[in-house]
C-alpha cells in the first residue's frame, strides 16, 4: 500500500523537513512565497498519480459495463444533489444579504454573501473510483467523507449488486 502512494508520502515528509527547517532558523516569514512553490509541486505530483491512473488498463468488457453503470447512476445521484444543493445556495445567499446588509451595510452583505456563494460552489466537486483486481477482490475509491451516512454500506452494495 506504501508503494501506491509513495509520490505523496515524499512530498508531505520533504514539505515537513522545509517547513522545519525554516522554522529552526526562524526563515519562516521571510520565504512566505513558498507556499506557491510547494503548491505547485502539490499540482506536479497530484498530475503525475493522474497520469498513473489514466494510464491503467479498463479491463475487459463486464469491467467496462459495470464501471459505465456505475458512472450513469453517479451522474443521475450527482445531478439531483447539485439542484438540491443550488436552491440551498440561493437561499443562503439572499438571506446573507439581507441579514449582513441590514446590519453592516448592503456592500458588506454583498460581498460576504459572493464569498459565501464561490465557497460553497467550489467544494461540490467529488470524485470516485472503482478497482477491480485480477483476483477478483474489488476496491472503492470515494472523494466523500462519511460521517454517519452508510457510505460504506451502500458502496459495498452496490459493487455487490453491478458485480453479482
Amino acid at each position: 500500500m506504501i508503494q501506491e502512494y509513495k509520490g505523496e508520502l515524499m512530498f508531505v515528509g520533504f514539505a515537513m523537513i522545509a517547513y522545519l527547517l525554516f522554522a529552526a532558523f526562524g526563515a519562516t516569514y521571510n520565504f512566505a512565497y513558498l507556499g506557491i512553490v510547494f503548491g505547485f509541486f502539490g499540482l506536479g505530483v497530484a498530475w503525475k498519480v493522474y497520469e498513473s491512473v489514466d494510464d491503467q488498463s479498463p479491463g475487459n468488457e463486464k469491467m467496462e459495463e459495470i464501471a459505465d453503470a456505475i458512472h450513469e447512476g453517479a451522474m443521475v445521484f450527482l445531478k439531483r444533489e447539485y439542484r438540491i444543493l443550488a436552491y440551498f445556495i440561493i437561499v443562503i445567499f439572499f438571506a446573507l444579504i439581507i441579514v449582513i446588509g441590514t446590519q453592516k451595510g448592503f456592500w458588506i452583505g454583498l460581498w460576504t454573501a459572493v464569498a459565501y456563494a464561490l465557497g460553497a460552489r467550489a467544494g461540490t466537486w467529488e470524485s470516485a473510483t472503482v478497482r477491480v483486481y485480477h483476483t477478483g477482490k474489488v476496491t472503492v475509491f470515494s472523494g466523500s467523507a462519511s460521517t454517519g451516512q452508510g457510505h460504506q454500506t451502500a458502496f459495498a452494495q452496490l459493487a455487490a449488486s453491478e458485480l453479482g
